[in-house]
């Protein structure tokens, strides 16, 4: 589903939020939006050391989030922004 309406709605909240201004493009939103992808991963990353492996549930959440969060990244190549 994210795939489907990413952009879409991406371009919906610049347009909302920005109301055109010149200083702030689309572009720019974009990249915003993809560190913003970066920096969610890493509540992934924390959740880790909550985790209880004998949970089957809370293992299937961390799954899902981990597939979700590493497929957006990969996407939007949005490893290309982590420092070298």
């Amino acid at each position: 589903m994210r795939r489907a309406e990413e952009m879409r709605l991406l371009r919906l909240w610049y347009e909302l939020a920005t109301g055109g201004r010149p200083d702030y493009t689309f572009e720019d939103a974009l990249l915003d939006y993809r560190r913003s992808v970066l920096y969610c991963h890493v509540y992934t990353v924390i959740a880790t050391g909550f985790l209880n492996p004998s949970n089957e549930r809370g293992m299937a959440v961390f799954r899902a989030w981990l597939q979700r969060r590493s497929a957006a990244i990969e996407e939007l190549d949005a490893g290309e922004l982590m420092p070298a």
